[in-house]
């Protein structure tokens, strides 16, 4: 076990910034807030053109009828039209996800729904419109104006919630200068049909409800049919650029010994028992390893060597309690304190997962879940970060062990972050290699001798290269090798992807 990095109780001074600096989304926010404002602005203004044209008739019936019909018109419409707020969210997170064409059928879907249930209200309010009026007033001659006046309004309620759910669309789309163009268009044609039809044709408060389900039926026409195939056309606004990381540690990390010695006394357990209960926790720190844990099996183990022989596969042999020594790799095989404290499994956890239970019924003991996903970037279906980090470290350790970087230590972690261009579609491609960290133990530069237990090792004395010169090497002999080896989805080696910008 590591001591934890302490953590930074720093806290960053404020900002001295007074006043707010214009940015590219100030302006953004602005192209969407100037259309959006001037659509809200547009929504009163088909009732007060229909408003002003029955005032000419100088009829306070009139009026008054076809408030009490616009009343009941909005109550249904208000209670039908939850619409657009799941269709908004919807179209939004689907087209920044690159899901057009599922943007597109939730578009003809909501439509759909909107056609079904306008349908129903439509229904109430030209077949029974005087229910629903005389909740509202119940004198003659405002329902003699109001009854007309409702019927013919309904018969518009489908296209107003079809235009309801387009904007909706357009609004999930970040579009707000389409409706805006076409609720201009719709109250110019309501503004110029209201004269006509109420007194060129003579129809009066009916007319008036004719022009306005007109435009409304212009709109929604206008409005649904360029929603359905606005989605389809529309580039995720998420097509960018992002870096993804993965890294990867040595065998000789202090994690991966743990692991390492953990597994090496499982795998004995299970060779001379293969009905072994091993649970087997390891930590090491300062030339100490404590194996420690509940293990239940008929296995006669010598639990010192078992951890001694991984230590010494992995290639720590020689320690010195001095941090300025040139000779110490922090763990040695020879000298290490080795600390059991194994028992035999717990009654409790036994009871709970294995005895007196069938063979299917059998539990993991201690169980944990672990997740995550398959990649198409590698054959080996994992990330191609994961996979080059994995690599990466695999050479880093042949190269230390076939005594080519003969002053490469055991422990070491690898890093790969990779440059990944989105395209609309969703689809992923990596573009260039960001960054590569190798941090590894090594040699003292330029002091260290090599000795007898490197592989290759001739007798000549030979100290360890320069600092720079180790990176040399590294570069050549571990990143520029396992990248080459590494074969894209494209077919070209990875080392493609690794220039002087990396």
């Amino acid at each position: 076990l590591r001591s934890a990095p302490r953590l930074s109780t720093d806290v960053p001074e404020p900002s001295k910034r007074r006043w707010p600096r214009w940015s590219s989304l100030d302006a953004e926010i602005l192209e969407v807030w100037a259309p959006a404002v001037a659509n809200l602005i547009l929504l009163p203004l088909v009732g007060s053109i229909d408003l002003f044209w029955i005032g000419q008739s100088r009829d306070p019936w009139a009026i008054a009828g076809m408030g009490a019909a616009n009343q009941v018109y909005s109550t249904i419409y208000f209670l039908i039209s939850f619409l657009p707020a799941v269709v908004t969210p919807r179209i939004a997170e689907e087209i920044a996800r690159g899901r057009k064409s599922m943007a597109a059928k939730w578009v003809r879907e909501a439509l759909g729904f909107a056609c079904v249930m306008g349908a129903c209200g439509t229904l109430a309010l030209v077949s029974f419109p005087h229910v629903v009026l005389k909740l509202i007033s119940d004198r003659p001659q405002v329902l003699a104006e109001a009854i007309p006046y409702a019927r013919i309004r309904g018969l518009s309620l489908i296209a107003t919630l079809c235009s309801t759910v387009s904007f909706a669309t357009f609004r999930g789309l970040l579009d707000f200068r389409t409706p805006l163009r076409v609720s201009l268009a719709a109250n110019m044609l309501n503004a110029c049909l209201d004269p006509l039809l109420m007194f060129g044709f003579g129809l009066g408060v009916s007319g008036v409800a004719a022009a306005t389900s007109i435009a409304e039926l212009f709109s929604a026409s206008t409005l649904a049919s360029r929603a359905m195939a606005e989605p389809a056309q529309k580039k995720a606004r998420t097509s960018r650029t992002f870096l993804f990381s993965s890294e990867s540690v040595n065998e000789g990390h202090p994690d991966k010994i743990c692991d390492q010695v953990s597994d090496a006394v499982l795998d004995a357990c299970l060779k001379a028992d293969p009905k072994s209960k091993v649970a087997c926790e390891t930590a090491t720190k300062d030339n100490m390893v404590m194996v420690a844990g509940e293990i239940t099996t008929g296995a006669k183990l010598d639990y010192d060597k078992v951890v001694r022989g991984v230590v010494a596969q992995i290639g720590f042999d020689s320690f010195v309690d001095d941090l300025s020594s040139v000779d110490s790799k922090g763990l040695s095989h020879k000298t290490c304190e080795v600390l059991v404290r194994i028992n035999k499994q717990s009654p409790d956890i036994a009871g709970g997962v294995h005895v007196g239970k069938d063979e299917m019924d059998v539990g993991a003991g201690d169980q944990g879940i672990m997740f995550g996903y398959a990649s198409d970037e590698t054959s080996d279906c994992m990330p191609l970060t994961h996979s080059m980090a994995t690599r990466l470290g695999k050479t880093l350790t042949e190269v230390r062990k076939s005594g080519e970087c003969w002053w490469l230590r055991p422990d070491g972690k690898t890093q790969v972050t990779i440059e990944y261009m989105q395209h609309p579609d969703g689809s992923v491609e990596p573009k260039k290699i960001h960054t590569v960290v190798i941090s590894t133990q090594h040699a003292e530069p330029s002091k260290a001798k090599r000795t007898q237990e490197c592989a290759g090792y001739t007798g000549a004395e030979m100290v360890a290269p320069s600092m720079e010169q180790m990176n040399k090497e590294i570069e050549e002999k571990v990143i520029k090798r396992t990248l080459q080896s590494i074969k894209l989805k494209s077919g070209q080696p990875a080392i493609s992807l690794y220039g002087s910008h990396t």
